[in-house]
C-alpha cells in the first residue's frame, strides 16, 4: 500500500519549501524507498523531468510483478524440462510453447517501461542513452560529452568508461579527483589484481584509491576504508569514518553505526568488538528508529523492527521518549540522504 505524502514530511525536513515533487521522489529513490518513490515521480516524469522519467522506469523495470513473477515460473519449467534425461517430442513443443510464453510477456513488461527511458534519453538524460544502448544512442552520448572531454572533466571521462568500458576513462577520471571513479576503480582492482601493472602492489593502490575516494566524501569508500584489515582495531580512525559516513547522510552508515552501539558485535560489557564503540541503548536507538522511518526499502539482513521493540524493553518509555527526541536532533543536522548506490551504467 502505498503512503499518503504526510507520511514522508519529516523526511523532507532540511529541503527548501519550494520542493518539488520531483525532490521529494529522488530523495526516496535515493533511499531505496522505491514503491513510495513512485508516487512522487509519476507527475514529474509525465511533464517531461528527464531525471524523474529515468528513475521511475528504473523502479518500474526491476521491481516484482505478476508479469516478471510469471517469466520467472516460465523459466523454471524450461529448466526443468531440459533436464529430463530422455526427452520426447512433447517436451520441447512444451519448450517452444513457454519461451514464446515468454518473449510475449517481456514485451509488455518492457512497454511499461521503456517509453520512460526513451524519453528521458530524448530530454538528453545520458543514463537513459546508455541503458537504451545501440549506436544512434551511443553517438548521441559522445556529442554530448563532447565539450567535456576536451577541458578534461572528471564526470565526462566517467561517462566516457560507462559507454565504452575502457578503462583508461575510468583511470583517468580517478586520476582527475573523482571519488566515485576512484572507488570504483578499487573495486574492480579488488576483484580482479592482474589488471594492474606486473611492478604495481595491488593493496597498495586499492589502499590510496580507497584513501582518496573517502577523503574526497563518498560514503561507501568510507565504510571501505573504515574496515581495511590495515586499520582493525584502530578503533578511533573507525569511529571516525563511521561517524563521518553517517553524517554525510548514508542510511545504511546510520544503521551500522545504530548497531554498533546497541551491541551488534558486544563484549561482555556490550561494547561494539568491531568499531569500539561504547554500548549507548539510547543513542543507538535514536538512529535506528530513523532508520525505520523510511519505509519501504528492500531486504535488510537485520530485523530494524524486532531490533527496536527489543531495546524499548530494555530501555522504559522514558528513555524511549528521550531517543526519539536525539533522532529528531540528529536529522536537523544530518538528514537521511542516499543509499550512495552506484549508477547501473558503471556496474
Amino acid at each position: 500500500m502505498l503512503a499518503s505524502s504526510d507520511e514522508f514530511s519529516w523526511l523532507f525536513e532540511g529541503l527548501p519549501t519550494y520542493t518539488t515533487l520531483h525532490q521529494k521522489g529522488m530523495r526516496l529513490y535515493d533511499l531505496g524507498a522505491f514503491e513510495h518513490a513512485r508516487q512522487f515521480l509519476q507527475l514529474p516524469a509525465t511533464v517531461g523531468d528527464a531525471e524523474a522519467q529515468f528513475a521511475l522506469a528504473s523502479i518500474i523495470e526491476h521491481s516484482p510483478t505478476e508479469i516478471s513473477s510469471q517469466i520467472t515460473t516460465l523459466r523454471r519449467q524450461i529448466a526443468g524440462i531440459t533436464q529430463i534425461s530422455r526427452q520426447k517430442e512433447h517436451h520441447w513443443h512444451l519448450v517452444t510453447q513457454a519461451s514464446q510464453m515468454i518473449e510475449r510477456l517481456q514485451i509488455t513488461l518492457k512497454a511499461q517501461y521503456m517509453p520512460l527511458y526513451e524519453a528521458a534519453a530524448e530530454h538528453g538524460n545520458i543514463d537513459a542513452m546508455l541503458r537504451l544502448g545501440g549506436d544512434a544512442w551511443n553517438a548521441k552520448v559522445r556529442a554530448q560529452l563532447e565539450s567535456g572531454l576536451r577541458v578534461h572533466t572528471p564526470e565526462a571521462l566517467l561517462d566516457m568508461y560507462a559507454l565504452t568500458r575502457d578503462l583508461n576513462w575510468l583511470k583517468h577520471s580517478a586520476a582527475s579527483g573523482h571519488a566515485i571513479a576512484q572507488y570504483l576503480l578499487a573495486t574492480l582492482y579488488d576483484k580482479n589484481p592482474t589488471m594492474l601493472a606486473s611492478a604495481e602492489d595491488p593493496q597498495e593502490v586499492i589502499y590510496e584509491l580507497i584513501s582518496s575516494s573517502a577523503y574526497g566524501g563518498y560514503p561507501p569508500a568510507m565504510n571501505w576504508f573504515a574496515n581495511r584489515i590495515e586499520n582493525r582495531r584502530n578503533f578511533a580512525l573507525i569511529q571516525h569514518w563511521i561517524l563521518k559516513e553517517a553524517q554525510a547522510g548514508s542510511i545504511n552508515a546510520v544503521q551500522q553505526y545504530g548497531l554498533a552501539l546497541t551491541g551488534m558485535n558486544s563484549d561482555g560489557t556490550h561494547n561494539d568488538i568491531v568499531s569500539g564503540f561504547e554500548a549507548d541503548y539510547t543513542g543507538g536507538y535514536a538512529l535506528l528508529w530513523l532508520v525505520n522511518q523510511v519505509k519501504g526499502r528492500g531486504s535488510n539482513p537485520y530485523n530494524i523492527q524486532d531490533k527496536l521493540h527489543h531495546l524499548e524493553s530494555e530501555l522504559g518509555p522514558a528513555q524511549v521518549i528521550t531517543a526519539k527526541e536525539i533522532a529528531h536532533e540528529w536529522r536537523e543536522h544530518y538528514p537521511l540522504l542516499s543509499e550512495f548506490r552506484l549508477r547501473a551504467c558503471l556496474l
